[in-house]
């Protein structure tokens, strides 16, 4: 497991500890939430793969444990289990509002090179309350959620509808963190506890795919399609001719 350097954001202090990086072939099941690739964790335990980077400057709690669903949440799911900014403990709605930043850091294969291939990642994510996702950078900016923002704040889910995620990056290195040989990519979840009250905090992210491929090419045209295009073409050399 590495270890992380202590940092201080705007919205209050930032608790870092060990945490490992998911292997992108283990994505799909040890990327979710509440889910060590083979099992659920076990409630009150923490998720190891995600971390709780940023969180408001008067939150106690600086976990982030697996918690049970609050009402009106998506019950658990056979691969994934909510996790919220607890501290060993369940979820009794003691998160002040405020933003509070999860990042799940993704390690690419070795051999991964972005000039001739392109990383696919698809799945879905809910939150309490409202969440957006960032790829690789992110700024709450007074709330402004700035950066790198994937989805549209606009139609962002509250915890009681799923939202998709379709990331496509290609030729995009900037996207990317370490350098060759040694990629990583890091996906920032912002998680907004709306309110003036202390209330509930949780974010559910399940991914349902990740590859790489190639960096498709411009399509070869058919032989009919080129049959086709030399005939029109003998066709206008054709009717050149008769009018000279």
């Amino acid at each position: 497991m590495t270890k992380r350097l202590w940092m201080v954001l705007a919205t209050g202090a930032v608790w870092s500890a060990g945490h490992s990086a998911v292997l992108f072939s283990n994505l799909v099941s040890d990327g979710n939430t509440g889910y060590d690739g083979s099992a659920l964790i076990g409630y009150s335990n923490a998720d190891d793969d995600w971390e709780l980077v940023a969180r408001p400057g008067s939150q106690a709690q600086v976990e982030h444990a697996v918690v049970r669903p609050a009402s009106g949440w998506f019950g658990d799911g056979s691969v994934r289990r909510w996790i919220g900014a607890e501290s060993l403990r369940g979820n009794p709605g003691l998160d002040v509002p405020g933003d509070y930043v999860y990042r799940l850091q993704i390690s690419l294969p070795g051999s991964f090179d972005p000039t001739s291939e392109e990383i696919l990642i698809k799945g879905r994510f809910a939150s309490d309350n409202v969440g957006h996702l960032f790829l690789k950078s992110y700024s709450l900016a007074a709330s402004g959620y700035s950066g790198s923002l994937v989805d549209n704040a606009d139609v962002a889910p509250p915890y009681g509808d799923w939202k998709l995620f379709d990331l496509t990056i290609s030729q995009s290195p900037s996207l990317l963190s370490g350098s060759a040989g040694a990629y990583s990519l890091d996906l920032f979840f912002v998680v907004n506890n709306a309110g003036t009250a202390s209330s509930n905090v949780g974010l559910l992210v399940e991914f349902t795919d990740a590859r790489i491929q190639s960096i498709p090419t411009n399509p070869v045209p058919e032989p009919a399609t080129m049959a086709l295009g030399a005939g029109a073409l003998a066709a206008a050399l054709a009717r050149r001719r008769r009018r000279a």
